[in-house]
């Protein structure tokens, strides 16, 4: 099968979720630079439609980066997609795509202030 057969499959073939990615996700996909990366990340992306639930629940030893709601996060790669999922609408929703390499003190600190340590 072509990947051209692949692909008109699928979208004749509704996907038991919808993926939606947030204004922050986009931001930081355009800085996922590397072929392989981007590769990664959007096959991960895809994954979520149907197996929304491949993700860890995201539950952090440090309190600086506790969201104050639950979340899950799949890893791509280097980069942790982290995202909810709306059972009710069956839509996941992409909140961030991250460099995990970055200081997990300073993670998502754009979305919400910090407690102080």
């Amino acid at each position: 099968m072509s990947k051209e057969d692949t692909s008109a499959q699928r979208d004749r073939d509704e996907a038991p979720y919808s993926v939606s990615m947030g204004p922050l996700a986009e931001a930081a996909a355009s800085f996922v630079t590397t072929k392989k990366d981007i590769a990664r990340v959007k096959k991960m992306l895809l994954l979520l439609d149907t197996v929304p639930y491949i993700g860890q629940v995201y539950d952090p030893d440090y309190p600086a980066s506790r969201p104050p709601f639950q979340m899950r996060m799949v890893f791509a790669g280097r980069y942790g997609i982290y995202y909810v999922v709306d059972e009710a609408e069956k839509r996941v929703d992409v909140l961030f795509i991250e460099d995990q390499r970055r200081d997990p003190l300073n993670r998502f600190f754009e979305l919400y202030p910090h407690e102080e340590l």
